[in-house]
């Protein structure tokens, strides 16, 4: 007796076995890719790991400043981490160097669009001289936002820059916001080497926020502050800057003496009809400004 043949699996069964075996190429798919993130962080923090980082990291360009130097990392990348040296350099060579570099951020940040660093510190900055500055890239608005908090650093300037030597403990936190969203920040600088000497800035601005700029400046014998603005480094320096308001109605005042001199006293405010601005400017008084001054008026004192 002949067995009769087996019948055809239907469409429901043949359609049962399609979504198992898509249920297992998925199941797959999911754990090479729990195993690629679970061992991307260990490979990140190995030795060859900080070494690509380090690799990728060393000649990208800031801006029109100049290029990284990155020597020394060490850590966890995707955590705190340390860099033995940073430095910046152009085509004269290096003009910026950071030794002891110390960072704590936080990645998962990332979520919400924002590299936040808790901690960032450094040992010691060196400003060796001016930059020479390299054309501008074209403008592209961050991303994602910049935050970083708990900034603390010796800041050391020679004379190219500065005119004369300066020595400074800074502090502070600095925002800037993405998709053009504005900046602010806090900073306080003491000099080391004359008590009593310091700089202070606040501001905060962008398009939805109130507009508030503070900056102080104050040597009583000159120094390296006064030099760094392009001023008599060897006559005592103030400088004083505030601006409140919003970015389409504000006002402003400024005024900056060096010795006897005073070379900015102004004072001023705008709406979205108008603005005016008085006081007196004299260009000529910084090397910063000196060069342009040579095509204009040497002084405006009544202006709007």
């Amino acid at each position: 007796m002949t067995r009769a043949p087996e019948p055809l699996p239907g469409p429901k069964r043949r359609r049962s076995r399609a979504v198992r075996a898509a249920l297992l190429v998925l199941g797959g798919v999911a754990v090479l890719l729990a195993g690629i993130v679970l061992a991307a962080p260990l490979f990140l923090r190995s030795p060859k790991g900080l070494a690509l980082i380090e690799s990728i990291a060393d000649g990208q360009r800031v801006g029109p400043v100049g290029h990284l130097e990155v020597q020394g990392l060490a850590g966890d990348p995707l955590g705190a981490f340390t860099v033995r040296r940073l430095a910046i350099r152009d085509d004269e060579g290096v003009w910026l160097e950071a030794l002891g570099l110390n960072l704590d951020w936080r990645p998962l940040r990332l979520a919400g669009r924002e590299v936040r660093v808790e901690r960032a510190s450094a040992d010691k900055i060196r400003i060796l001289r001016r930059p020479r500055l390299e054309p501008p890239e074209p403008h592209r608005p961050l991303p994602v936002t910049l935050t970083l908090r708990g900034l603390t650093a010796v800041i050391e300037t020679e004379p190219a820059f500065s005119v004369r030597r300066g020595a400074f403990r800074a502090g502070g936190v600095l925002q800037v916001r993405r998709a053009d969203g504005g900046q602010s920040a806090r900073l306080v600088v003491n000099s080391l080497l004359h008590e009593g000497d310091y700089a202070n800035l606040d501001l905060d601005f962008g398009p939805d926020r109130p507009l508030r700029v503070r900056a102080e400046a104050l040597e009583s014998m000159g120094g390296a502050l006064a030099g760094t603005a392009g001023v008599a480094a060897d006559k005592p320096f103030r400088l004083t800057v505030a601006a409140d308001g919003r970015v389409e109605r504000g006002q402003v005042r400024a005024d900056l003496r060096s010795g006897e001199a005073r070379p900015v006293a102004i004072n001023g405010g705008w709406t979205p009809e108008s603005g005016s601005l008085t006081g007196l400017v004299d260009l000529s008084a910084s090397s910063l400004t000196r060069p342009p001054s040579d095509l204009l008026c040497r002084r405006s004192q009544s202006f709007s």
